[in-house]
C-alpha cells in the first residue's frame, strides 16, 4: 500500500515535465514590416559670403561689370563657407566625383556639362518696390540691419527683390579646386546688384538637401539657422519637370513632416567690398588667364583666371593671356552698355600705333601693397603728398616687356579661341638674360638683404604683372538687332 502512494506523485511530475518541454519546442517568431528609411538632420550653412576674385579682403571698390564674384566654397569652415549637419555628415570632395543628385544645378560651359559640387545659382537683383523697401545704406552694421526698429524700409529678404537668373554665359570656373561656379558680372547688372541662392547638400546623408539660403545683399555674411529637428527640409520627390529641378527656387516642404519651419536666415558679419553695392559701368574689362601646359588654343571659359585658387600666382616659364574688352560709345544712353574687342585701327594722336600694338606687360615690385600702388596711380592716395606719391610709383615700377624686347618674352604673342577671337599672351621666363641690368638694378637697389647685392639676378620671380593698353573711347557701338 505504501508503494502505491509514492508512485502516483512521481507519475504526475513526469507528465507535467513532458508537457512543459513540449510547449517550448512549439514557440513561434513574429515580425513587423520594415519601416521607411530613417531620416537625420538636413544640412545647413552657418556662414556664407562672397569674394571678388583678385581683390584683397577689405578693399571697398565698387563692383564693376566684368568683375568675377564667387562663393569660395573651397575655404571650408571659413566665414565665407561653413557647412554643418546635425548627423556630422561631412562635406568631402572625394564623395562628389561623378555624383549627380536630383535637382543638382548644372551649367553648360564651353560644351561641358559642369555639375557643381555645391549648387550656387546667381541672379541680377533689384528692389521690388523701391518706395517701400530699398537697399540698406553703405556702412550699415549687422546690428542695425537686424534691428526691426531700423530696417523697416530696407531689403532684408529675398521676397523684397526682383531676381532674374544670369545667363549661362555669365558663369565661369574660378578654379579647378572650386566646388561651385562663379559669376562674371554681366552688362545686364549695370545699376543693379548681384545676389545668389546656395543649397546645402551632404554627400551621404538623408536628407541630403537642406533649405536653400537666399542672399539678396552681398554687403554681409549670412547665417542659416540649424534645423529644429530631423526630417526633410527640401523635398523634390514630387517634382518631375527637369527645368523646375534645375531651378533652385524649387523647394517643397514635405507636408507630412511635422518639423516647425526654420527661423529665417540673417546676416552675422559685415562684408564690404566683396560683391555688394550697385554695379557700375567699367570703362574696360581685363581678365588675365593662365594657358595650361600643352594647350595651343585659348579657352577663357575654362582656363584658370590668374589670382584664383586654381592659379593663385603667376609662375616663371608660363604663358598668360589677357582677355580685354573696352566700353563702346552707346548710340542711346538708355541702352545697356556694350563692350567691344580691341582692334588695330589707328589711335587718335598716336601716329601709326593701334590699340593692339599699344598692349604692354609690365613688371612691378612684389613687396609693396598693391592697394597703395593702385591708389597712387588713381591719384586717390590721401596718405601721402605729391612727392611721396611720385616716389612710390617710381620705386614700384620696374620695367615693361617692351623695354626688354625678346623673342622669348613673346609680349604680344597671339592666341585664338574656338570662335577665332584673338588674345594677347606673354610668356614669363626662368632666366631673363635680356633683363639682367634692369632686374639686377631693381633688386640690388630695393631688395638686397643685409646690404649684400644680388649680382647677376635675371629671374622674374618676386615681381607682379600688369597689362596696360591704349584705346579709343569714342568708337560708337550699335546694339545688336534683337
Amino acid at each position: 500500500m505504501k508503494m502505491k502512494k509514492l508512485f502516483k506523485p512521481a507519475v504526475v511530475a513526469l507528465v507535467l515535465s513532458a508537457a512543459l518541454s513540449s510547449g517550448s519546442a512549439l514557440a513561434a517568431t513574429g515580425e513587423s514590416r520594415l519601416t521607411p528609411t530613417m531620416k537625420g538632420w538636413a544640412p545647413y550653412l552657418p556662414s556664407v559670403g562672397t569674394q571678388v576674385v583678385g581683390r584683397a579682403d577689405g578693399t571697398t571698390k565698387p563692383l564693376k561689370i566684368g568683375d568675377v564674384v564667387e562663393v569660395p566654397t573651397y575655404l571650408l569652415n571659413s566665414k565665407y563657407y561653413t557647412y554643418a549637419d546635425g548627423n556630422t555628415t561631412q562635406d568631402k570632395d572625394e564623395d562628389n566625383a561623378g555624383r549627380v543628385r536630383p535637382g543638382q544645378f548644372t551649367v553648360d560651359i564651353a560644351g561641358q556639362q559642369i555639375a557643381q559640387k555645391v549648387s550656387v545659382h546667381w541672379y541680377v537683383v533689384e528692389p521690388k518696390d523701391p518706395a517701400v523697401k530699398n537697399w540698406a545704406p553703405d556702412g550699415t552694421s549687422v546690428t542695425e540691419f537686424n534691428d526691426p526698429n531700423e530696417n523697416g524700409s530696407w531689403i532684408t529678404d529675398w521676397a523684397d527683390v526682383i531676381a532674374v537668373p544670369v545667363t549661362t554665359e555669365s558663369y565661369t570656373m574660378p578654379g579647378q579646386g572650386s566646388k561651385s561656379l562663379a559669376v562674371k558680372v554681366p552688362v545686364e547688372a549695370s545699376g543693379k546688384r548681384i545676389g545668389f541662392i546656395i543649397v546645402p547638400e551632404s554627400q551621404t546623408g538623408d536628407p541630403f538637401r537642406g533649405q536653400p539660403l537666399k542672399v539678396p545683399d552681398l554687403n554681409f555674411i549670412w547665417e542659416q539657422p540649424q534645423p529644429q529637428g530631423p526630417g526633410d527640409q527640401c523635398d523634390l520627390s514630387d517634382v518631375t519637370d527637369s527645368d523646375a529641378l534645375s531651378n533652385l527656387d524649387t523647394c517643397l516642404i514635405d507636408p507630412t513632416n511635422p518639423t516647425v519651419p526654420n527661423p529665417p536666415e540673417k546676416p552675422i558679419l559685415e562684408n564690404p567690398g566683396n560683391g555688394g553695392g550697385d554695379v557700375v559701368k567699367a570703362n574696360y574689362i581685363v581678365t588675365i588667364h593662365y594657358l595650361p601646359k600643352g594647350a595651343t588654343e585659348a579657352n577663357p571659359k575654362t582656363d584658370p583666371i590668374l589670382g584664383t585658387q586654381a592659379h593663385p600666382h603667376p609662375l616663371v616659364n608660363s604663358t598668360y593671356y589677357a582677355d580685354i574688352k573696352v566700353l563702346g560709345k552707346e548710340t542711346d544712353p538708355e541702352d545697356p552698355p556694350i563692350y567691344r574687342d580691341l582692334d588695330n585701327s589707328k589711335l587718335p594722336d598716336s601716329g601709326t600705333v593701334g590699340e593692339v600694338d599699344s598692349i604692354s606687360w609690365n613688371f612691378y615690385r612684389g613687396d609693396l601693397d598693391p592697394a597703395l600702388i593702385d591708389a597712387a596711380e588713381a591719384n586717390t592716395d590721401t596718405t601721402a603728398g605729391a612727392a611721396e606719391k611720385a616716389t612710390l610709383l617710381t620705386n614700384a615700377f620696374i620695367a615693361t616687356a617692351k623695354q626688354i624686347e625678346s623673342a622669348t618674352n613673346n609680349r604680344t604673342g597671339e592666341l585664338v579661341d574656338a570662335d577665332g577671337r584673338k588674345y594677347f599672351s606673354f610668356k614669363t621666363q626662368v632666366d631673363n638674360v635680356e633683363a639682367n641690368t634692369t632686374f639686377g638694378n631693381a633688386f640690388n637697389t630695393l631688395w638686397k638683404w643685409d646690404d649684400v647685392a644680388i649680382n647677376g639676378e635675371n629671374s622674374e620671380q618676386r615681381t607682379r604683372l600688369r597689362v596696360t593698353f591704349n584705346y579709343d573711347e569714342n568708337v560708337t557701338v550699335t546694339p545688336p538687332t534683337p
